[in-house]
């Protein structure tokens, strides 16, 4: 065998190897995970071989990252719309993540007046300044209006 040969076969086990070790720590995206490759210095070439044995093997799966993004972000009090904006700027497949999100059977309504509660002793009268600076915290974390309105108003009657 010559040695010309085999470098790129030695590199390319390396990689494998490299890759695997990754994904044995944590969930990658499809995205993520061919950035990363690409940062160890692998050729086009290497990374859709790498990528297509990886998917074909399920050892890297998008639905997966996704449903653990979804709950991660979840669990951090976050809302529907920040989770698809956050999820399309790591460029996770949309249709991937909103079927994660509609699988997590979160009641949105509920979730907004946990966040809410987490951060705001219930006050009766709000001046309006403080309720627009509210308000806004809510719709940064991802809630519709009507949830952040129930949010405030489950703040009051509690």
């Amino acid at each position: 065998m010559d040695d010309e040969n085999s470098t790129p076969v030695i590199a390319l086990n390396k990689l494998r190897a490299t890759a695997l070790a990754w994904l044995g720590r944590q969930e990658y995206s499809e995205a993520k995970f061919r950035r990363k490759l690409a940062q160890a210095e692998a050729s086009d070439e290497q990374i859709e071989l790498v990528v297509a044995e990886f998917i074909a093997n399920n050892w890297l799966s998008e639905q997966r990252y996704c449903e653990a993004f979804v709950r991660s972000r979840i669990r951090k009090g976050q809302g529907w719309l920040r989770i698809c904006n956050d999820g399309r700027v790591q460029g996770l497949d949309e249709k991937t993540l909103k079927q994660a999100l509609n699988d997590s059977q979160t009641d949105w309504f509920e979730l907004a007046r946990e966040t809410y509660q987490k951060r705001y002793a219930p006050s009766d009268k709000l001046e309006m300044k403080e309720k627009a600076k509210r308000l806004r915290f809510m719709q940064y974390r991802g809630f519709s209006a009507e949830q952040v309105s129930y949010a405030m108003a489950q703040s009051i009657d509690d």
